[in-house]
């Protein structure tokens, strides 16, 4: 199976300025996230684009997804349900 990219965004700490937005960004397209919305963020584009490719080409795939947040110097994994075991270390 090949390599897929693996994708790293860093964002600037600075609050208020529009880095939800740019990430997530507008409106949904569709509900089934085929079509995205012309304000469709940097993480809907990705993940699009991400699947686009593994369907184009046919391949058996896994895909793997973490959202982290780093915030006064914790780690936070948060797609964890566990609220005890979501600081990581």
């Amino acid at each position: 199976m090949p390599l897929m990219p693996m994708l790293l965004l860093l964002l600037p700490p600075q609050t208020g300025t529009g880095k939800t937005y740019t990430m997530e960004g507008g409106p949904r397209g569709s509900d089934d996230g085929r079509k995205l919305s012309p304000q469709a963020g940097v993480i809907p584009r990705s993940i699009k684009q991400i699947f686009d490719l593994i369907e184009s080409n046919g391949m058996d795939s896994t895909v793997k997804v973490s959202f982290l947040e780093l915030y006064n110097e914790e780690l936070t994994d948060l797609l964890t349900f566990d609220d005890s075991s979501n600081r990581l270390r």
